[in-house]
């Protein structure tokens, strides 16, 4: 008899029941009865866990027999299992599947709290505007059919409840990207797909919805560590602040990937592991998938960086990739990349899980604060240099104006011996006397002139 241990339970294949080693008659005994022997033998746990590896599309049969896993574990409400299955070939293969397993996940890891009152009924946010503008220029790749632009009116609805909810919220261009996906997720069904909104963005995005971008690229900053740690020689070609990550990163590639089926298998994983950092190594993963291409497009930064903006549009196979991203960070822990990793904000979505914006707010303020005392200092410093120059050019004019009558007398002398002109000789003396007296006094002989004829 063959068995498979799942997160602490025992499932028997070989059409015996599951059972739990502290319970044998546990309710999960029960409800993995409807899933038979050979079925579990077929998709063992090892095949969950490593069939993200394998590129080849799952059989039709497999896919039943994962429907049906989904299915059991989501009634045993094993969030573990479901995330195993979440990340593994194909994600959770259905909508339907990904709609109440996703609600489930935004459940236990959203930090979200009932809504004490209708959206319709709250202030409208600051940026609404702002948010219309990117709705118009959603569901580019999908849906191949269907009415846009009453999905469209859905969307702003969506959104619009998630940041009425959360006036401390600052929009960003590309936020419509995800909540796109979410929204067709849910059939277009705006109060379901609420809650998962909601937590993807209190859980995962909230770094890149401060008023300022100091956070989001604090973030960005792993990205080329952690590039050129898995990858030396691209890592170098690939220099200077990672502003190309923006748009990939910000948008869970939904802004790149034009296949709704492969982005939904990405936001399964990201979802899954709970952990916006998957999103980083992801995007290294994309990379190095096309080290080849980089590399002929020779040393030019900005070429490169170009390139990378929109990296996410290339061809590469998404299980692969998400496989490497996996082992990057199981080989490069997020914690292990030192400075970088130290300047992160101990509230951000990567060190703390717990929903603390306010908390992120207050660090922005208080930074704020910081940033305009140092200003402060600057400008007190800089007005001090500037007295300080006006004192020293006031003593050097006092020093002029003592000086001056002296000079100008003897030039006066001089002019007056080149005027007698008595002889050859006394002229070359006038001379060469009148080029002392220049040097003496270095200013313009008019304005000294000048200074004399009226001081």
């Amino acid at each position: 008899m063959a068995s498979t241990a799942v997160n602490g339970s025992t499932v028997i294949v070989d059409g015996a029941r599951s059972e739990s080693p502290e319970n044998p008659e546990s309710p999960q005994a029960t409800v993995l009865d409807s899933v038979s022997g050979p079925e579990w033998i077929e998709m063992s746990m090892r095949d969950i866990g490593q069939s993200i590896y394998d590129h080849q599309p799952l059989s039709r049969e497999k896919r039943d027999l994962k429907l049906k896993a989904i299915d059991t574990a989501y009634q045993l409400n094993d969030v573990n299992l479901l995330a195993e299955l979440a990340r593994s070939r194909e994600g959770l293969i259905t909508n339907s599947a990904r709609a109440k397993v996703w609600t489930l996940f935004a459940e236990k890891y959203g930090n979200i709290t009932e809504p004490e009152q209708d959206w319709h009924q709250l202030a409208p946010h600051s940026e609404e505007e702002q948010i219309k503008l990117d709705v118009e220029r959603a569901f580019v790749f999908y849906p191949a059919e269907g009415d846009k632009e009453q999905l469209k009116e859905k969307l702003f609805d969506l959104i619009r409840s998630v940041f009425r909810r959360h006036p401390q919220l600052s929009y960003y261009q590309g936020y419509h990207d995800i909540a796109q996906v979410i929204l067709l997720v849910f059939d277009g069904i705006v109060e379901n797909a609420v809650p998962v909104l909601e937590a993807v963005t209190m859980s995962f995005l909230r770094d890149y919805m401060l008023p300022s971008l100091d956070a989001t690229l604090d973030q960005l900053e792993l990205v080329p560590v952690i590039l050129t740690l898995a990858d030396p020689y691209i890592g170098q070609l690939v220099r200077g602040k990672p502003f190309y990550a923006l748009s990939s990163v910000l948008t869970f590639l939904a802004h790149h990937i034009k296949s709704f089926d492969e982005i939904c298998v990405v936001f399964d994983h990201v979802i899954a592991s709970n952990d916006m950092s998957f999103v980083l190594y992801l995007y290294v993963a994309i990379i190095i998938s096309q080290r080849d291409e980089i590399k002929e497009l020779g040393g030019d930064v900005d070429i490169i960086h170009s390139y990378l903006t929109n990296v996410g549009e290339q061809e590469f196979n998404v299980f692969e990739v998400m496989a490497r991203a996996d082992e990057l960070s199981r080989k490069y822990p997020i914690s292990t990349l030192g400075e970088t990793w130290d300047n992160i904000s101990p509230h951000s979505v990567l060190k703390c899980k717990d929903n603390v914006f306010d908390k992120q707010l207050d660090e922005f303020e208080q930074a704020k604060v910081t940033e305009q005392k140092e200003k402060e200092k600057v400008k007190e410093r800089e007005k001090e240099k500037q007295l300080e120059q006006e004192k020293t050019t006031t003593d050097r004019t006092k020093a002029t104006k003592q000086v001056a009558p002296l000079q100008a007398r003897k030039i006066l002398g001089v002019m007056a011996l080149l005027r007698s002109r008595h002889t050859v000789l006394g002229l070359s003396v006038c001379m060469g006397l009148f080029g002392v007296a220049l040097s003496w006094y270095r200013h313009d002989i008019k304005e000294i002139l000048g200074f004399r004829f009226t001081g």
